[in-house]
This record gives C-alpha cells, structure tokens and sequence, in this order.
C-alpha cells in the first residue's frame, strides 16, 4: 500500500480550504462598457494613410495606482491593454452587440479645409 493508500488523503472537514466562488454566466455578468472611435492623425503623422480603421477599447474599470518602489503607474484592469480594429463603424457596432457589450460610439469630427492660395502671401490687403 502506498503511503497515502489507494483512496488518497481524507480531512477530518472534507471541505475544500478556500470557498467556492459561484460561476457567473456570461448573460447574468456586469456589462462591460467599451469605446468604438476613428481615431485622429497624431503630431508625428503628416499623412492620413493609417487612419481609416476604428478602434474598440474597454473603458477602465480599475483606478491606476503609482508603484512605491519604481514609480510606475499600474491596475488590476487587463482589460485597458485591449485594443481591436475594425475595417467599419457597423463591424465594431456588430462585434460589441454580438458579445454583450454596452458601446458608446464617437462619431469623427468633419476635416475642415480652408483654401489657400500661394498669391494671397503677397497681396497688397495682407496685415502684415
């Protein structure tokens, strides 16, 4: 016989040590709230080549602490390190209805461009 014997080991409680957290259905869980938006050309773009995608991201759900020891700042929210791309606004919209998840949408703001031309440098109604 081996020294546990052939049934294992018995506690006198015969309860686990730590409490059984119940299972939560998808369904039944907290909504989860995200961000969809086109994101803006940064200061380091001069083209807008990069643009076009829409990205999804979770809204943070967990404050960021700053480490004692090393300054960096942190959370216990994996989540806010999550982002997708979508080729269209109606994918990203399907994609957070299909899994549940409650979406604000940002819609982008129109691209105003003002004609210019190179002869009004030199006009004589210029404010100099």
């Amino acid at each position: 016989a081996s020294a546990l014997g052939a049934e294992g080991r018995w506690f006198e409680s015969s309860l686990p040590d730590h409490p059984v957290v119940a299972f939560i259905p998808f369904e039944e869980a907290i909504m989860t709230d995200v961000r969809i938006y086109l994101p803006a050309k940064t200061a380091m773009q001069s083209g807008r080549a990069n643009l076009h995608n829409w990205l999804l991201e979770f809204e943070p759900s967990a404050t960021t602490q700053i480490d004692p020891l090393m300054g960096w700042t942190g959370s216990a929210d994996t989540r806010a390190q999550v982002r997708m791309k979508f080729d269209s606004k109606d994918e990203a919209v399907d994609f957070a209805t299909k899994n549940g998840l409650n979406y604000h949408l940002q819609e982008p703001n129109e691209r105003r461009i003002q004609p210019k031309n190179y002869a009004e440098n030199f006009a004589f109604t210029r404010i100099r």
